[in-house]
């Protein structure tokens, strides 16, 4: 065994893996994979690849993995550990009638395209996105629309008002990015949106190391300063092998019949209009 693996109870488990793989630099993205299927502890996985590639630059702290998300500096890692408690269940508010994958599946493939990403991946976010984070969506037009009619927003309605912050169908957020990714009124245009976020999991397949890693890549999408796979990255992870998008009875939550059906068109309609 090389002198710097001294984690003896994983020496087995490494040796049947082959040692020789986690040497060759080529072969990086590969050893990290393999790597992640040994039962570690929670830090052992990245202590590991500290050892092997000291020539990386590891950053945890969320200012400093936004400065280098924007920067995109050669050589740098976003460690994320594995996280056993992290659940791929879906939640009782996942609804898949709002599902808008195939309304955009165009501007999907054309920006998978254009930045080299997996479209699978792109489809699963917005999965995500789309049947997660309507109800936000819904109460932002709702509010937005009473601005524009001039009607005043005050008292309870100021607490429910959750503000523009973010925008559909990825989801990207303008408040946190500012105008580094486009400005608010370009985000809110559909083909420009689903653009920036082929852009992020561009930035973010080459930040952990592996463009394969769909939990890695879509936990950080969802929080860039997560230090463990979150229950977001495990829920996009069981998206994508599924593949939802196109078996919305994997995914639904939900009775589709009779008035849960009636009321789920008619949000569409007022939410998301053609």
């Amino acid at each position: 065994m090389p002198n710097e693996l001294n984690f003896i109870n994983y020496e087995t488990k490494l040796d049947n893996l082959g040692l020789a793989l986690l040497h060759d630099i080529k072969n990086r993205e590969n050893a990290m994979h393999r790597l992640n299927e040994i039962n570690y502890g929670p830090d052992d996985f990245w202590n590991q690849m500290m050892r092997l590639y000291p020539d990386l630059t590891y950053i945890s702290s969320e200012p400093e993995r936004k400065k280098a998300f924007l920067n995109m500096n050669d050589g740098t890692i976003f460690p994320v550990n594995w996280n056993p408690k992290a659940s791929d269940e879906m939640p009782w508010y996942e609804n898949s009638n709002f599902n808008m994958v195939d309304r955009y599946n165009n501007e999907i493939e054309f920006a998978a395209k254009a930045k080299s990403v997996n479209p699978d991946l792109l489809r699963a976010i917005m999965y995500m996105e789309t049947t997660h984070g309507y109800y936000e969506h819904c109460l932002n037009k709702f509010y937005t629309d009473a601005v524009m009619r001039g009607d005043e927003i005050e008292g309870v309605s100021k607490l429910i008002y959750p503000g523009l912050k973010s925008f559909q169908p990825m989801n990207i957020n303008h408040r946190y990015w500012g105008d580094s990714f486009g400005t608010m009124d370009s985000l809110k245009n559909p083909g420009y949106n689903i653009f920036v976020a082929a852009e992020f999991i561009k930035r973010l397949s080459k930040l952990v190391g592996n463009p394969n890693d769909i939990e890695r890549i879509a936990t950080l999408y969802n929080h860039l300063g997560a230090q463990q796979i979150s229950d977001y990255g495990k829920r996009v992870g069981k998206i994508y092998r599924q593949q939802l998008w196109k078996h919305p009875e994997l995914g639904r939550n939900w009775n589709n019949e009779g008035l849960r059906r009636v009321l789920d068109r008619l949000l569409m309609l007022y939410c998301y209009p053609r």
